[in-house]
This record gives C-alpha cells, structure tokens and sequence, in this order.
C-alpha cells in the first residue's frame, strides 16, 4: 500500500474515532435514565464583579443537580439567547413581564442532564413586575440554596430583600453564604439583625431560634490588584476555596443538613 493511501486511511480512521468520541457519550446519555438531581438556586449581589467567579465556583454542583439564578443587569450580557435576541434588535423577547410568562419559563427548565452528562443551568431574566414572584416560587422548589455576598456594601443592598425572603421562607440549614474580603460584614450583621425584626410568625425559622446563619469564607478575588506582586497573587489564589469543597459542603447541607459548621452571628442587645 502506498504512503498516500495509508495516510487517506488513517486520516479517515482518526475522523471515525473523533466522531465516535463526540457521539459516544451523546448516545449513551440518552439511554440511561437519571433521577431529577438536587435541585440548587444561586443568588448573588448584583453588580458585584464576581458573577464569572461565582459561576467557576458552582460549576461542579451540575453534576449532581440543576442550577437557577435571575439574571442581572450585569450579566445578562453573558447570555447567548440574549446576544442573539439583541442582534436581532428583539432584546425584549427574552424578558419575563408576566406571571404566565414566568410560569411557561420553569416548566419548560429541564431538570434532565445532557449529553455531557451534567445538568442544565438556568437563568431567568425578569422584569421588576414579576422578578419577586420569581425569586419566591425559585426558593420554595430549590432544595439548597448558596448566596454570594461579594462586594456587598451600604452602596450596594439589593440583596436585603433576598435575606429577608431566606429567613422567612428556608430553613437556615438549607441556606449558605458565601463572604470574602470584599464583604461589609457590618453592613451584613444590620441587614440579618433587620431581617430578624421582621420575621413573620408563619416563616419557617421562626420556631427555631437557635439556628443560625451559616457563612462560608471562599477567599478573595481571582483577579490581580494593583501593584500586587505575582508571588502575594499566587498566595492569595492558595487560600482560595476549592470549587469541589464548596460542592461538598452544599451537599451536605441538601442531603444531610447538620454537617456543615456554623458560623453564628450574633445579634446585639437591646
């Protein structure tokens, strides 16, 4: 056989071996039946920097579960549905404005997994009229849920009415928050202390009131200051937490909620 002939066979072996390789795993996952998954919802500070780092964070839990946050309007940018609609000029089509259009959006979410073998991620991208409604009908059907308190400051407290919502309609051992550097803890302490005056006596911690709060130091940001050597970056990047730690304790908290350690916060005296 000549050369040429074993490099056209070749080259057609390894087109057949690449396709298999994609198609593979495709196929199989279609055939094998998979439970719903841990369902988890992931809340965050709008505006904060952090979206693409929180979303590397989670990442892992989509293989054991569907994901669901709002979309902000810092990220909404992020969505190809939604650079697609904005090219075409029809940004408004991928907005929920009304209750039926948000109750079609989560019937059609899928809780199946792909042909990658993970669950599906879904945002929902809400206007002011219906983006609490949405917020309270996520909650009720999340079976954990992990908030990002990045950059969390006086400036910047959309995220009160969300730790309200958590304290009155989740269990707190279900709830996890997530803190670094960038966080106000004061500014924290006063929206808890708040949110803890108004509990409603219907919401589900208001009988328990030993639970606390559980926050998670995840360390700082990925990204390198200003005039910050390489050697403290690389430091810095070290005490970072773990995408699979996280994963873990979120886990734990789903399945079996007294193993994750607290962190109490204290409530000043009258």
């Amino acid at each position: 056989m000549s050369p040429f002939k074993l490099s056209v066979a070749g080259l057609a072996l390894a087109a057949g071996y690449k396709a298999y390789v994609r198609s593979g795993p495709a196929a199989l996952a279609r055939q094998v039946k998979f439970e719903p998954g841990v369902r988890l919802l992931m809340l965050r500070v709008f505006g904060s920097p952090s979206f693409d780092e929180l979303i590397s964070l989670v990442k892992p839990w989509l293989l054991v579960g569907p994901i669901s946050h709002l979309e902000g309007y810092d990220s909404i940018v992020r969505s190809p549905e939604a650079r697609e609609k904005l090219a075409e000029g029809r940004l408004d089509d991928v907005l929920i404005k009304t209750p039926e259009e948000l109750a079609a959006k989560m019937a059609a979410e899928t809780a199946a997994v792909g042909d990658d073998f993970r669950y599906r991620r879904t945002a929902f991208q809400c206007t002011d009229a219906v983006w609490k409604i949405a917020i309270q009908q996520m909650l009720d059907r999340s079976d954990v849920v992990v908030m990002d308190l990045s950059n969390l400051g006086p400036a910047n407290l959309g995220c009160a009415y969300e730790l309200g919502l958590l304290l009155d309609r989740v269990k707190l051992s279900r709830v996890l928050l997530l803190v670094n550097e960038t966080t106000d803890r004061e500014c924290l302490r006063t929206i808890l202390e708040n949110a803890a005056t108004r509990l409603s006596p219907h919401a589900l911690n208001h009988d328990d009131p030993d639970e606390a709060w559980r926050l998670l130091r995840i360390g700082g940001s990925t990204a390198a200051r200003p005039e910050e050597s390489y050697l403290d970056w690389v430091r810095r990047l070290d005490n970072r937490i773990d995408p699979m730690e996280l994963v873990s304790h979120l886990l734990d908290m789903a399945l079996a909620p007294p193993a994750v350690a607290k962190e109490h916060v204290p409530t000043r005296s009258a």
